[in-house]
């Protein structure tokens, strides 16, 4: 039995059809009826059937399905697999066709072929066997194949998990089972090992670091020590005035001054005469020799105020700038870097006071006590040069290094399911082997292949065929059906011919094709082909086409055609028949009862879209359609979308063309018997032109202004009814 449509796709008004989640939709029963007016996609759906029974559906090629059933999941690619039978317009068209002729036979056992009858028993009972062995062998190769299958789907997790760097790729099933496929060694890495590839697989490719460039800072700490060494210990010769040279400072503030003074001249600081005498003293105290040592001890002083601001200007990166592994090591050779820096500027500094020192006592031979060396400074920096030059190799090579290390986790985890799948792979070629066997012919036994014995079982059913019984079964049911005798069937050939009367059938009308068609079909399931109490049978508006009269007719040949099915789907959209139906199986199991509705709805411009829902209670309870239609007008919502509204514009005409044919039971148009009314004039003009202008046929192009018109026209109705008939409308909203 099938159970659930739980996808559609490529398949007209079901494309994207998705069964509903949770509970709102119960399961197919053993009877099930589906209630949907013209254009709700009942055909479509009875197609599907069609497809799973034969594999034809020339209107949808693509067409893609998946379908619940009680022997499991059954898709586009399992046909056959389940017994079905459907009545449809494309069975009356294939069938009975736009030129009558020749029928295809139905096979009855003949009671003359008896031995012929026996083999036939015992190859159908052969064909079961193989092919309830075959199900068994390949119910096994599927449970296999799915254990198979969640080991590839558990693995494929974990390394999907181990590359999470990949940002790009996401990692399944397929994946895991096609490399597998691959590999042509297996190897597990240790702990360490998948540590470190994990490590890669995760890390963001980094930018190059440039190195670090010390220039001439070498140099010119070098020669600055030289230099520094040679001027200290050098002196100058001058006629030494005790109290300058007892106070450097003094002596540099006087030598700023001298120049400032002349012979004679007042003192710019105490506002006495300079004598001559005191200029001469002073200047021989600041001589030539003494001036020049001074502009070198200050260009020393500059020196070292640009070393130690060249040691300032190195900037270092932060360590999230390096790759991981690197981080560590840079760190610690950072902070030795730093610390070296601050010491070469301590000690300049301290080169730097001594200097200065010098220069306030340039008559004075002194030592130069500090040792400016450069040489740990370099140190350090080589080696972190270094590590910035393997990192920026690692760059370069990020990618490849990357995927390699991918590739390796990859390989790692495959490794470790390889026992499992190359067991679930030994049992798959045993229950293979044994699958072939069942199918394919044996010239030692003697067994035919299962295709050549479905042959030789429809040869012989040919042989014992009593076309003429079927014929005869056939004629007499039509009879009943149309209630006249002017119609036959008739044995020719290999199938049937409809006669009239003595004439072979020409110019059949509709309701005669219909009627040929489900007589036809009704004894068609009696067919050798199939056997009911283990099939499904499906069943689209037997009615259409037929007068009112033949309605009761094709309800008692459905009803007695179906009744011992395994599964029967019934369709319609007539609510005569649906009455019919409804009463029918109400005395049946709760069990065996499903109730079902297709709504169609707008989704852009014209294009519609069905959906499977639970059958309105107001049908199942009251048993009339009207009731039914108010429901629909007087619950509708609008949420401004042309979905909500589609809909919307039939059931309104509908219900006001009921609602008018109770109040004014004449042969007159809707618009005079809207004028009939005591109502709003202005609203009875809008709800007849609504009713004209937007009740549509399928397919037809939507008008922009449905969505308000819609809301407008059904609040008019419901507001009519009430007004024009309160006891009518107190009686309806009670359902």
């Amino acid at each position: 039995m099938i159970k659930k449509i739980k996808s559609v796709n490529d398949m007209g008004v079901f494309d994207g059809y998705r069964w509903p989640t949770g509970n709102a939709l119960n399961e197919f029963k053993r009877f099930n009826i589906i209630y949907g007016s013209n254009g709700s996609g009942k055909t479509t759906l009875s197609r599907l059937f069609s497809h799973l029974a034969s594999g034809e559906c020339e209107q949808f090629p693509d067409l893609k399905y998946s379908l619940e059933a009680v022997s499991g999941t059954l898709k586009e690619t399992d046909i056959g697999s389940v017994p079905i039978r459907v009545f449809n317009a494309d069975y009356v068209r294939s069938n009975i066709g736009e030129i009558e002729g020749e029928l295809n036979p139905i096979f009855i056992i003949g009671k003359d072929q008896k031995e012929l009858q026996a083999e036939l028993i015992s190859n159908e009972k052969e064909l079961e066997e193989r092919k309830e062995k075959l199900k068994g062998v390949r119910e096994k190769i599927e449970a296999i194949e799915k254990a198979r299958g969640k080991e590839f789907t558990s693995i494929a997790s974990q390394i999907g998990l181990a590359t999470k760097g990949l940002t790009s790729r996401t990692y399944r099933k397929p994946q895991a089972d096609a490399a597998y496929k691959k590999l042509t060694e297996f190897k597990v890495s240790s702990d360490e090992e998948l540590e470190q590839l994990c490590l890669t697989a995760e890390q963001k490719k980094l930018d190059d670091i440039p190195k670090i460039e010390l220039g001439s800072i070498e140099a010119d700490i070098a020669s600055i020590s030289t230099e520094s060494t040679e001027l200290l210990a050098e002196t100058v010769e001058s006629v030494v005035l005790a109290r300058l040279k007892e106070n450097p400072e003094i002596s540099q503030w006087v030598e700023s001054g001298i120049g400032l003074h002349e012979p004679g001249s007042e003192c710019e600081f105490c506002g006495n005469t300079v004598s001559e005498q005191r200029l001469k003293s002073l200047t021989a105290h600041f001589n030539d020799a003494d001036k020049a040592l001074k502009k070198q001890l200050e260009s020393l002083i500059s020196e070292y105020d640009e070393a130690a601001h060249s040691l300032q200007s190195y900037s270092l990166p932060s360590k999230l700038q390096l790759f991981d592994e690197f981080q560590e090591e840079f760190e610690t050779l950072k902070t030795s870097l730093l610390e070296e820096v601050e010491k070469l500027k301590t000690i300049l500094t301290d080169g730097m006071t001594l200097v200065k020192e010098k220069l306030g006592s340039r008559t004075d031979e002194m030592t130069f006590g500090v040792k400016l060396d450069t040489t740990a400074l370099a140190e350090n920096v080589a080696r972190i040069n270094k590590i910035f030059g393997r990192h920026n190799e690692k760059s370069a090579s990020f990618e490849e290094a990357r995927t390699s290390a991918s590739e390796q986790i990859e390989k790692h985890y495959l490794s470790t399911i390889q026992p499992a799948i190359e067991k679930y792979d030994e049992e798959l070629a045993k229950l293979s082997a044994e699958d072939t066997g069942f199918q394919d012919s044996n010239a030692e036994s003697g067994q035919l292949s299962l295709d050549e014995l479905q042959a030789e079982i429809k040869r012989k059913r040919g042989l014992i065929a009593n076309t003429q019984k079927a014929a005869e079964d056939m004629t007499r049911k039509l009879e009943v059906f149309l209630g006249r005798k002017e119609l036959r069937f008739d044995p020719e050939g290999d199938g049937y011919r409809i006669y009239r009367k003595t004439e072979a059938a020409q110019g059949l009308s509709e309701g005669e094709k219909t009627a040929i068609a489900f007589v036809y079909f009704s004894v068609q399931l009696e067919d050798q082909d199939f056997d009911k109490t283990k099939g499904v049978v499906v069943v689209d508006d037997p009615i259409s086409s037929l007068d009112a009269s033949s309605t009761y007719q094709a309800f008692a040949f459905l009803k007695e055609a179906v009744k011992d099915s395994k599964q029967v789907f019934l369709l319609t959209h007539n609510f005569d028949f649906l009455k019919l139906l409804l009463n029918w199986i109400k005395n049946a199991r709760n069990d065996d009862r499903g109730y079902f509705m297709l709504r169609a709805k707008a989704v852009a411009g014209s294009d519609r879209k069905s959906e499977i829902e639970p059958m309105d209670k107001a049908l199942t309870k009251n048993g009339s359609e009207y009731i039914f239609l108010f429901k629909q007008v007087r619950d509708y919502i609008c949420d401004g979308t042309i979905e909500n509204a589609y809909p919307m514009p039939n059931i309104i005409r509908k219900v006001l063309e009921q609602f008018l044919e109770f109040m004014c039971p004449t042969a007159d148009t809707t618009y005079h018997k809207l004028q009939s009314l005591m109502f709003d004039p202005v609203k009875k003009t809008a709800l007849n032109k609504y009713a004209n202008d937007f009740s549509h046929p399928t397919g037809k192009g939507l008008d922009p202004s449905l969505v308000d018109e819609t809301r407008n026209n059904a609040a008019h109705l419901i507001e009519m009814i009430k007004t024009v008939a309160p006891t009518h409308y107190t009686n309806l909203i009670k359902n």
